[in-house]
């Protein structure tokens, strides 16, 4: 619908899927991680947050070193040409529609002073009906405060690990640093 109203319509998002964006009719970039290793993790930790086995805990390195990888791809995904496609006209973009996981939409938007939309199929925003869906709380609690209070659990965990990786992509977008104490991890 976007592109039928004449927009400009870049998706970007794992190489895995780079021929379906293209089958779709759409410009492509080339975000970092691989989507397998991604899924591969989050079932093996039962969707925790939180390692608790030694296994979990081995992989911490490579996890973080994959999520700064796709933190700092989403600055050129928004404003450079794919470097694969040498046709492909420069391009920066005028909003920003992501997905929590991403991480570097909310600071490429503020960089870009463009807008930017959240969406995404599982529930991201504090609720009393259901919990975080990365805070390995039971589903089937129904309606709870404990459910509410998840998301700011799981949200200030993750700030904890990726703060340092997301202030260091700010200075590298002209972004001052979050600060502690700013609530980094509440920024959407």
């Amino acid at each position: 619908q976007l592109v039928a109203s004449g927009h400009r319509v870049r998706l970007a998002t794992h190489v895995d899927y780079r021929k379906d964006v293209a089958a779709a009719g759409l410009e492509y970039y080339p975000l970092a991680g691989d989507p397998k290793t991604l899924s591969m993790w989050m079932v093996k930790a039962g969707g925790r947050l939180i390692p608790s086995t030694s296994e979990e805990i081995a992989v911490v390195p490579a996890k973080m070193k994959m999520l700064r990888e796709i933190i700092w791809s989403t600055w050129p995904a928004c404003s450079a040409p794919d470097p694969e496609d040498v046709s492909q006209r420069d391009f920066v973009a005028d909003a920003i529609i992501s997905n929590p996981p991403v991480y570097g939409h909310f600071h490429v938007a503020e960089a870009l002073r463009v807008p930017l939309h959240m969406m995404f199929p599982q529930p991201w925003c504090p609720t009393k009906a259901f919990p975080h869906p990365l805070s390995n709380e039971l589903m089937t609690r129904g309606w709870s405060h404990r459910n509410r209070i998840s998301y700011r659990v799981v949200d200030e965990v993750q700030w904890m690990g990726l703060g340092p990786v997301i202030n260091e992509f700010r200075k590298s977008l002209s972004l001052d640093p979050i600060r502690f104490g700013e609530a980094g991890w509440n920024l959407l």
